[in-house]
C-alpha cells in the first residue's frame, strides 16, 4: 500500500526525534557560525585588493636567488606588457611612410592609448652630453681603453680623419674637450645597436625590397581586461582599415594573446562549461527527483573551497593562481561525501528512522574513512620543498575537511526537507549489474591481476615526461607565428634569456660587470651574440672611473702623450695648452649608481638596476642576437666560470619547474599510496588490497595509455591521479563496508559521471592544461568505476531492499 508522502516527509519542527538530538543541534549551529565567519573574512580580504601570485618562479623552493630572479623577470616584462607593437611593411618606402601616418592618426583618434609614438623617441646626443660631460674625462669604451692604454698612434690619425670629415661639426665643436674623441667613442659604444634607424623622423628598416615603419603603443588599462581588449582590438581593426592593400601589418604584445585566451575561454565556457553544469544537474535531478537535493550535493563542495581559501589567505603569504584552479579541482572528491549521505538516506526510507540522525551514525565510519584517505594522500605533498604543491596539498585538504564536517553538521538537517522518493528504475539496473559483474574471487583471476599490474608497472617506468613549456601554449600558430618574425625584425633584446649577477656591494658588483663584460665581447666577436646592456656600461665602477681618468693623464696629456701628437700632426696649435688646462681644471666626479637612476638619461636601462635584496646586491645583463640554441648552452656555461653570475632561461627555468613537480608528484603519489594502504591494512586487514587496488590499476591503466597514444605526460596528468586516488577510495570504501550495496553503488556510479561532467569535459579544451587534466581524469574515473566492484568482497544477492516508489 502507498504511504502518505507527506507523512514521510517531516519538517525540522515535526521530527521530534532530531531535536532531541542536541548534539546534531549544536554541530548545525556551530558549523554555520564558522561558515559565515569565514565568507566575511573572505570577502573582506579579497574586497580589500587581494592580489593572487601568477608568476611561476614563485613556486620554486626560495633561495637567495629567488627574490632577484622574479624581480629581474617583473622588470623586463612589466613594461613590455603594457606595450603593443607594430610593424607596417610595404615594399614602396614613400607608401609606407604615408600608411604608417595614417596609422597611427587613426590609433590616436580611437583614444583607447595612453600614447602613440610613431617617430623615434631614443635618448639623443645631447641629453647623453649634458649629463656626462662633467665625467667625461673618466669614461672610455673597452677598445678606447686598450688603445690609449698601449699609447697607439692611430687614435691619432683616425681623430684628425674625423675632424675632416662629415663628423667634424659634431666632433669638432668639442675639441677642447674632448680632442681625441673618446668621448664621443664612448657614447657610440654605449648606446645600444638597433635594427631601425631614424629616417625622416620615423623607426625606419629595410631588408631587400621590404621597408618597415615602426609604431609602439601604449596601453591605458590593464591588458587583462576583457572589456579593454576587445575595445583595443577594435580601434587595431579600424586603423588597418584605412591602410592601403599593399601595406602588411604585424603586430606583437601581451593583450593580443591575452584577447585570444580570454576569447578560447569564452567559447569553451559557453560549451564544456555550460554542457557540464546541465549534465549534472540533469543527472542529479533525474536521481533525486529534487532541486535541493542537488543543492545539498553542490553545497559542501562550495562551502569546502570557501574554507580552504580562507585558512591559505591566513597561512600563506601569498596564494597563486595555480592553487585555485587544481586546488578546487582536487577538491571536487568532495561530491562523494554528499552523494554518500543522500544514497544512504533514501536507503533508509520509508522508515522514519532512517531520515533522523541515524543515516550519519550509519555511514560515519566510512566517511572518516574515506577522509582520512584522502587528506593523507593529498597532504603527503605538504612536506615536499615546493611551494605551490604545499600550497595545493593544503588547500585539498583543508577543503575536504571543509566540506566533510559540512556534510556531518548540516546534512542531518537539511535532509528533512528531502522528498522521500527515489527512482527504483536505476536501482533495479545497478542490482542487476551487480549480480552479474565480475569479480576477483578465483586464484585464476588474481593471478591475472598480478600479471597484468607487473606489465603495467613496467610500462608506466619506461615513460619519460616531456615538461617543455611551449606544449602549454594557448595562442593559435598564426599569432605565434606573427610574435616571432616581429622580434625577428625588431632584433631586440631577448626577454627571455639574461644574466643575473649578484655581490655584497655596489661597486663590487659593478667591477663584477665589467669583468663579465670581457667575456661578452668575445661572444660578440664569435657571432654569439650581436650585443648586451649592462650597468656598468653607462655607470663605470669609480675604480674604473678613477683608472680612466689616471690613463688619459699618462698616455694622452702628458707632454710627449697623444695629444702633442695630435697638435703637431694637424697643426692644431693652441689646442694643446687648452685642453691640458681643461683637463687640469676639471675635477674627479664620481659618478654614482643612485644619481643616474633619477636621471633621464637612465630610464631606458634602469630595469637593468635591480639594487639590494636580501643583503645582496643584483643586476642584470640583457642580450641580443642570441644565435640559436647552442648559443645559449655557451652562454649558460660562462655563468658556471664564475662566482655570482646566473644565466636564466626563462622557457628552460620554466620547463624545469614542471620537471621538478611532476617528478616530485610522482614520488609522493606513491608515498601517498603507501601511507593510505598502511592505514587500510589497520581497518580491513587482508582485504586492505581490494581497496588500494581499483586506483592503482587505474593509474597504471591511464599511463599506459598516454605512453601507447604518444600523448605527453606532463605534472598536469600527475595532478589529475590524485584526483583519481581520492574518487577511487572512495569508491572502494563505501561499497566495501555496505557489502555492495546498490545504495553504494548508486553513489559511486553518480559520483563518477559527475567528475567525469565537470573534469572529464576539459579534455575537449583547447587549452592544453585544462585538456591534459581533463583526459586523465576522463580515462581514470571510467577505469575506476569498472574495476571497483571487482575487487569488492561480495555481499548477498541483493533482493530484500525496502520498496520504493516506482517512476
Amino acid at each position: 500500500m502507498r504511504r502518505n508522502e507527506s507523512a514521510l516527509t517531516p519538517t525540522l519542527d515535526s521530527d521530534p526525534l532530531f531535536w532531541r538530538n542536541s548534539a546534531t543541534k549544536l554541530r548545525f549551529w556551530i558549523w554555520s557560525v564558522v561558515v559565515a565567519a569565514t565568507v566575511i573574512y573572505v570577502g573582506l580580504t579579497l574586497g580589500h585588493g587581494y592580489h593572487f601570485s601568477s608568476s611561476i618562479l614563485t613556486l620554486l623552493p626560495e633561495t637567495d636567488h629567488s627574490v632577484a630572479e622574479a624581480l629581474a623577470a617583473e622588470r623586463l616584462t612589466s613594461a613590455a606588457d603594457r606595450k603593443i607593437l607594430f610593424i607596417l611593411a610595404d615594399r614602396s618606402k614613400s607608401r609606407s611612410a604615408s600608411a604608417a601616418q595614417k596609422f597611427v592618426e587613426a590609433l590616436t583618434d580611437s583614444h583607447q592609448f595612453a600614447s602613440v609614438r610613431g617617430k623615434a623617441t631614443a635618448t639623443t646626443a645631447d641629453a647623453w652630453h649634458s649629463f656626462y660631460q662633467s665625467r667625461h674625462y673618466q669614461l672610455l669604451s673597452p677598445e678606447s681603453r686598450r688603445r690609449v692604454k698601449m699609447g697607439d698612434s692611430a687614435l691619432v690619425d683616425e681623430s684628425l680623419g674625423r675632424l675632416y670629415s662629415p663628423l667634424a661639426a659634431v666632433v669638432g665643436a668639442n675639441l677642447i674637450d674632448d680632442p681625441l674623441q673618446l668621448f664621443f667613442q664612448w657614447q657610440t659604444a654605449a648606446v645600444p645597436r638597433v635594427a631601425f634607424a631614424e629616417v625622416g623622423g620615423w623607426l625606419t628598416r629595410s631588408v631587400g625590397d621590404q621597408h618597415y615603419r615602426l609604431v609602439v603603443v601604449e596601453l591605458l588599462s590593464n591588458p587583462y581586461d576583457v572589456g579593454y581588449q576587445r575595445r583595443v582590438l577594435t580601434a587595431i581593426d579600424t586603423a588597418k582599415a584605412t591602410l592601403p592593400s599593399p601595406t602588411r601589418v604585424l603586430s606583437s604584445g601581451l593583450i593580443l594573446h591575452a584577447a585570444h585566451g580570454a576569447e578560447q575561454a569564452r567559447g569553451e565556457i559557453s560549451t564544456i562549461g555550460i554542457g557540464s553544469l546541465v549534465g549534472i544537474t540533469l543527472l542529479l535531478l533525474v536521481c533525486f527527483r529534487s532541486a535541493f537535493a542537488l543543492l545539498l550535493a553542490l553545497l559542501p563542495i562550495l562551502v569546502g573551497c570557501i574554507v580552504a581559501l580562507a585558512l591559505c589567505l591566513l597561512i600563506f603569504k601569498q596564494v597563486h593562481l595555480i592553487t585555485l584552479v587544481f586546488g578546487a579541482g582536487l577538491i571536487g572528491v568532495a561530491v562523494d561525501y554528499s552523494l554518500h549521505y543522500l544514497c544512504a538516506y533514501y536507503e533508509g526510507t520509508p522508515s522514519l528512522a532512517g531520515r533522523s540522525p541515524a543515516v550519519l551514525r550509519r555511514i560515519f565510519p566510512s566517511l572518516l574513512m574515506g577522509l582520512v584517505s584522502s587528506v593523507l594522500a593529498y597532504a603527503a605533498q605538504a612536506i615536499t620543498p615546493f611551494p605551490g604543491l604545499r600550497q595545493m596539498a593544503a588547500f585539498s585538504a583543508f577543503g575536504l575537511v571543509g566540506a566533510w564536517l559540512t556534510v556531518v553538521c548540516w546534512l542531518p538537517v537539511l535532509q528533512q526537507r528531502l522528498s522521500s522518493t527515489l527512482s527504483e528504475s536505476v536501482l533495479a539496473n545497478l542490482r542487476w549489474l551487480q549480480n552479474v559483474w565480475p569479480r576477483l574471487d578465483s586464484a585464476a583471476s588474481k593471478a591475472g591481476f598480478f600479471i597484468l599490474t607487473i606489465m603495467l608497472v613496467y610500462l608506466v617506468s619506461t615513460i619519460e615526461g616531456n615538461d617543455n613549456l611551449r606544449l602549454l601554449q594557448t595562442s593559435s600558430a598564426d599569432l605565434l607565428e606573427e610574435t616571432t618574425l616581429v622580434h625577428e625584425i625588431l632584433d631586440g633584446p631577448n626577454m627571455g634569456q639574461y644574466f643575473i649577477l649578484n655581490a655584497d656591494n655596489e661597486q663590487t658588483l659593478l667591477q663584477l660587470e665589467e669583468r663579465f663584460s670581457q667575456s661578452l665581447y668575445e661572444q660578440i666577436n664569435s657571432g654569439t651574440i650581436s650585443g648586451f646592456m649592462a650597468t656598468s656600461r653607462y655607470v663605470p665602477s669609480l675604480e674604473k672611473q678613477t683608472d680612466n681618468r689616471r690613463l688619459l693623464a699618462e698616455q694622452v696629456y702628458e707632454p710627449q702623450g697623444l695629444l702633442s701628437q695630435l697638435v703637431a700632426k694637424g697643426g692644431l696649435g693652441p689646442t694643446l695648452e687648452l685642453a691640458q688646462q681643461r683637463f687640469e681644471q676639471t675635477p674627479f666626479a664620481p659618478l654614482r649608481i643612485d644619481e643616474w637612476l633619477v636621471a633621464e638619461v637612465s630610464q631606458p636601462f634602469s630595469h637593468l638596476w635591480i639594487g639590494e635584496q636580501q643583503g645582496l646586491y643584483y643586476s642584470l645583463i640583457s642580450l641580443s642576437g642570441i644565435a640559436g640554441a647552442r648559443s645559449i648552452e655557451r652562454l649558460a656555461s660562462l655563468a658556471q666560470d664564475e662566482n655570482g653570475i646566473r644565466f636564466v632561461d626563462r622557457i628552460s627555468t620554466i620547463s624545469q619547474v614542471l620537471t621538478h613537480y611532476r617528478q616530485q608528484l610522482s614520488q609522493w603519489l606513491l608515498l601517498a599510496y603507501a601511507v593510505v594502504l598502511m592505514m587500510l591494512i589497520v581497518r580491513y586487514r587482508g582485504n586492505a588490497w581490494r581497496i588500494i587496488a581499483a586506483p592503482t590499476l587505474a593509474s597504471l591503466l591511464v599511463l599506459s595509455a598516454l605512453e601507447i597514444t604518444g600523448s605527453p605526460v606532463t605534472v598536469f596528468h600527475n595532478l589529475a591521479l590524485l584526483l583519481i586516488l581520492g574518487i577511487g577510495l572512495d569508491a572502494s570504501i563505501f561499497l566495501q563496508d555496505s557489502r555492495n550495496s546498490p545504495y553504494a553503488w548508486l553513489a559511486v556510479t553518480l559520483s563518477s559521471l559527475t567528475t567525469l561532467l565537470a573534469f572529464g569535459l576539459l579534455a575537449l579544451s583547447a587549452t592544453p592544461v585544462l585538456q591534459y587534466f581533463g583526459e586523465t581524469v576522463l580515462l581514470g574515473i571510467i577505469f575506476v568505476w569498472l574495476l571497483v566492484p571487482c575487487f569488492i568482497v561480495a555481499g548477498t544477492k541483493i533482493g530484500s531492499e525496502p520498496r520504493l516508489q516506482k517512476k
